[in-house]
Protein backbone atom coordinates (compact mmCIF):
# COMPACT_ATOMS: atom_id res chain seq x y z
CA UNK A 1 0.00 0.00 0.00
CA UNK A 2 1.31 3.42 -0.89
CA UNK A 3 2.08 5.55 2.18
CA UNK A 4 0.43 8.96 2.37
CA UNK A 5 2.38 12.20 2.70
CA UNK A 6 0.93 12.70 6.17
CA UNK A 7 1.93 9.41 7.74
CA UNK A 8 5.40 9.51 6.12
CA UNK A 9 6.14 12.96 7.51
CA UNK A 10 8.46 13.31 10.49
CA UNK A 11 6.75 16.61 11.25
CA UNK A 12 3.29 15.15 11.79
CA UNK A 13 1.51 17.26 14.41
CA UNK A 14 -1.91 17.65 16.00
CA UNK A 15 -3.74 20.10 13.72
CA UNK A 16 -6.84 20.83 15.80
CA UNK A 17 -7.61 20.39 19.49
CA UNK A 18 -11.15 20.44 20.86
CA UNK A 19 -10.97 22.07 24.29
CA UNK A 20 -14.09 22.06 26.41
CA UNK A 21 -15.17 21.24 29.94
CA UNK A 22 -17.21 18.09 30.36
CA UNK A 23 -21.00 18.23 30.00
CA UNK A 24 -20.92 20.71 27.12
CA UNK A 25 -21.75 18.28 24.35
CA UNK A 26 -18.09 17.43 23.80
CA UNK A 27 -18.60 13.70 23.30
CA UNK A 28 -21.36 14.31 20.75
CA UNK A 29 -19.29 16.85 18.84
CA UNK A 30 -16.19 14.65 18.67
CA UNK A 31 -18.34 11.72 17.48
CA UNK A 32 -19.70 13.91 14.66
CA UNK A 33 -16.22 15.10 13.73
CA UNK A 34 -15.00 11.49 13.64
CA UNK A 35 -17.47 10.83 10.80
CA UNK A 36 -15.54 13.16 8.51
CA UNK A 37 -13.17 11.14 6.30
CA UNK A 38 -10.56 13.92 6.31
CA UNK A 39 -10.36 14.17 10.12
CA UNK A 40 -8.73 11.62 12.41
CA UNK A 41 -10.27 12.18 15.86
CA UNK A 42 -8.83 10.80 19.07
CA UNK A 43 -8.86 11.50 22.82
CA UNK A 44 -5.91 13.25 24.45
CA UNK A 45 -5.65 11.77 27.94
CA UNK A 46 -3.57 12.88 30.90
CA UNK A 47 -1.13 10.02 30.33
CA UNK A 48 -0.33 11.38 26.85
CA UNK A 49 0.91 14.81 27.95
CA UNK A 50 4.57 13.83 28.20
CA UNK A 51 4.58 11.69 25.07
CA UNK A 52 2.70 13.83 22.56
CA UNK A 53 5.17 13.25 19.75
CA UNK A 54 5.17 9.47 20.29
CA UNK A 55 1.38 9.43 20.44
CA UNK A 56 1.10 11.38 17.19
CA UNK A 57 3.68 9.12 15.54
CA UNK A 58 1.66 6.06 16.54
CA UNK A 59 -1.59 7.56 15.23
CA UNK A 60 0.17 8.67 12.04
CA UNK A 61 1.05 5.08 11.20
CA UNK A 62 -2.65 4.24 11.18
CA UNK A 63 -3.75 7.06 8.88
CA UNK A 64 -5.30 5.99 5.60
CA UNK A 65 -4.80 9.30 3.82
CA UNK A 66 -3.91 12.94 4.31
CA UNK A 67 -6.18 13.25 7.32
CA UNK A 68 -5.95 16.12 9.78
CA UNK A 69 -5.30 15.12 13.39
CA UNK A 70 -8.16 16.23 15.64
CA UNK A 71 -7.55 15.78 19.38
CA UNK A 72 -10.22 16.04 22.06
CA UNK A 73 -9.38 17.15 25.58
CA UNK A 74 -11.50 18.22 28.56
CA UNK A 75 -9.97 21.44 29.86
CA UNK A 76 -8.58 21.55 33.36
CA UNK A 77 -6.33 24.32 34.77
CA UNK A 78 -4.53 21.83 36.97
CA UNK A 79 -2.65 20.45 33.97
CA UNK A 80 0.09 22.30 32.08
CA UNK A 81 -1.17 21.14 28.71
CA UNK A 82 -1.20 24.59 27.09
CA UNK A 83 2.58 25.00 27.07
CA UNK A 84 3.09 21.41 25.94
CA UNK A 85 0.70 21.84 23.03
CA UNK A 86 2.43 25.10 22.11
CA UNK A 87 5.78 23.33 22.06
CA UNK A 88 4.26 20.53 20.01
CA UNK A 89 2.63 22.83 17.42
CA UNK A 90 2.41 26.60 17.87
CA UNK A 91 0.10 26.81 14.83
CA UNK A 92 -2.50 24.44 16.30
CA UNK A 93 -6.16 25.45 16.02
CA UNK A 94 -8.61 25.15 18.91
CA UNK A 95 -12.33 24.55 18.97
CA UNK A 96 -13.76 25.67 22.31
CA UNK A 97 -17.28 24.51 23.12
CA UNK A 98 -18.79 26.35 26.09
CA UNK A 99 -22.16 26.03 27.79
CA UNK A 100 -23.99 28.29 30.23
CA UNK A 101 -21.71 27.75 33.27
CA UNK A 102 -24.53 27.14 35.74
CA UNK A 103 -26.27 24.66 33.41
CA UNK A 104 -22.96 22.89 32.93
CA UNK A 105 -22.33 22.79 36.67
CA UNK A 106 -25.74 21.26 37.40
CA UNK A 107 -25.27 18.68 34.64
CA UNK A 108 -21.85 17.82 36.05
CA UNK A 109 -23.38 17.39 39.51
CA UNK A 110 -26.06 15.04 38.17
CA UNK A 111 -23.40 13.08 36.27
CA UNK A 112 -21.41 12.70 39.49
CA UNK A 113 -24.46 11.52 41.42
CA UNK A 114 -25.29 8.87 38.80
CA UNK A 115 -21.71 7.72 38.26
CA UNK A 116 -20.78 7.53 41.94
CA UNK A 117 -24.20 6.31 43.03
CA UNK A 118 -24.09 9.13 45.55
CA UNK A 119 -26.93 10.24 47.77
CA UNK A 120 -27.72 13.70 46.50
CA UNK A 121 -29.08 16.63 48.39
CA UNK A 122 -31.81 18.58 46.59
CA UNK A 123 -30.26 21.07 44.21
CA UNK A 124 -31.75 24.01 46.08
CA UNK A 125 -30.00 22.76 49.20
CA UNK A 126 -26.73 22.04 47.41
CA UNK A 127 -26.35 25.40 45.69
CA UNK A 128 -25.88 28.39 47.97
CA UNK A 129 -23.93 31.18 46.31
CA UNK A 130 -23.46 32.96 49.62
CA UNK A 131 -21.82 30.25 51.69
CA UNK A 132 -21.58 26.96 49.81
CA UNK A 133 -21.59 25.96 46.16
CA UNK A 134 -21.58 22.20 45.98
CA UNK A 135 -19.88 21.82 49.37
CA UNK A 136 -17.40 24.66 48.84
CA UNK A 137 -16.22 25.82 52.28
CA UNK A 138 -15.76 29.54 51.83
CA UNK A 139 -17.77 32.58 50.92
CA UNK A 140 -17.57 32.50 47.12
CA UNK A 141 -18.35 36.19 46.69
CA UNK A 142 -15.63 37.24 49.11
CA UNK A 143 -13.23 34.76 47.57
CA UNK A 144 -13.75 36.09 44.05
CA UNK A 145 -13.48 39.71 45.13
CA UNK A 146 -10.18 38.99 46.86
CA UNK A 147 -8.97 37.22 43.70
CA UNK A 148 -7.57 34.37 45.75
CA UNK A 149 -8.25 31.45 43.46
CA UNK A 150 -6.71 28.36 45.01
CA UNK A 151 -7.65 25.92 42.27
CA UNK A 152 -6.44 22.98 44.31
CA UNK A 153 -9.20 23.53 46.86
CA UNK A 154 -12.06 24.03 44.46
CA UNK A 155 -14.52 21.19 43.85
CA UNK A 156 -14.60 20.00 40.21
CA UNK A 157 -18.22 21.10 39.82
CA UNK A 158 -17.19 24.72 40.23
CA UNK A 159 -13.67 24.50 38.86
CA UNK A 160 -14.70 23.33 35.40
CA UNK A 161 -17.25 26.16 35.08
CA UNK A 162 -14.59 28.82 35.63
CA UNK A 163 -13.87 29.14 31.93
CA UNK A 164 -11.36 31.98 32.18
CA UNK A 165 -9.18 30.06 34.63
CA UNK A 166 -9.36 27.02 32.35
CA UNK A 167 -8.43 28.85 29.15
CA UNK A 168 -6.21 31.73 30.25
CA UNK A 169 -2.91 29.94 29.55
CA UNK A 170 -4.04 29.03 26.04
CA UNK A 171 -5.00 32.62 25.25
CA UNK A 172 -1.59 33.81 26.45
CA UNK A 173 0.28 31.44 24.15
CA UNK A 174 -1.83 31.24 21.01
CA UNK A 175 -3.24 33.89 18.67
CA UNK A 176 -6.98 34.74 18.87
CA UNK A 177 -7.30 33.67 15.21
CA UNK A 178 -6.42 30.13 16.28
CA UNK A 179 -9.61 29.78 18.35
CA UNK A 180 -13.16 29.03 17.32
CA UNK A 181 -15.45 29.49 20.33
CA UNK A 182 -18.93 28.01 19.97
CA UNK A 183 -21.83 28.29 22.43
CA UNK A 184 -23.05 24.75 23.08
CA UNK A 185 -26.66 25.93 23.07
CA UNK A 186 -26.25 27.25 19.50
CA UNK A 187 -24.67 23.99 18.38
CA UNK A 188 -27.59 22.01 19.83
CA UNK A 189 -30.13 24.19 17.98
CA UNK A 190 -28.32 24.39 14.61
CA UNK A 191 -25.94 21.43 14.46
CA UNK A 192 -25.49 21.37 10.67
CA UNK A 193 -24.65 25.06 10.52
CA UNK A 194 -21.98 24.79 13.18
CA UNK A 195 -20.54 21.53 11.90
CA UNK A 196 -19.97 23.25 8.55
CA UNK A 197 -18.30 26.12 10.41
CA UNK A 198 -16.11 23.67 12.35
CA UNK A 199 -15.07 21.73 9.25
CA UNK A 200 -14.21 24.96 7.45
CA UNK A 201 -12.17 26.17 10.44
CA UNK A 202 -10.29 22.86 10.54
CA UNK A 203 -9.52 23.08 6.84
CA UNK A 204 -11.59 20.01 5.99
CA UNK A 205 -13.92 20.00 2.96
CA UNK A 206 -17.64 20.35 3.56
CA UNK A 207 -19.59 17.12 3.46
CA UNK A 208 -22.54 16.87 1.09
Amino acid sequence: MKMSVRNMSADLKIDVCQLSPMKCGTTWLSSMVAQHPELCAFNLNSENFDVLDKLVEKIGKELTGNQLLYARRNINPRHELASRLYKHNDEMKFIVLLRNPLDRLISHWIHHVIKMNAIAKPLHASIDVQKSLFEIRYDINEYIQAKRFDLRKMPPFLLKSLYYQNLDEYFKLFSPSQFLVIPAESLFIQPLKYLRLIFDFCGAPELE
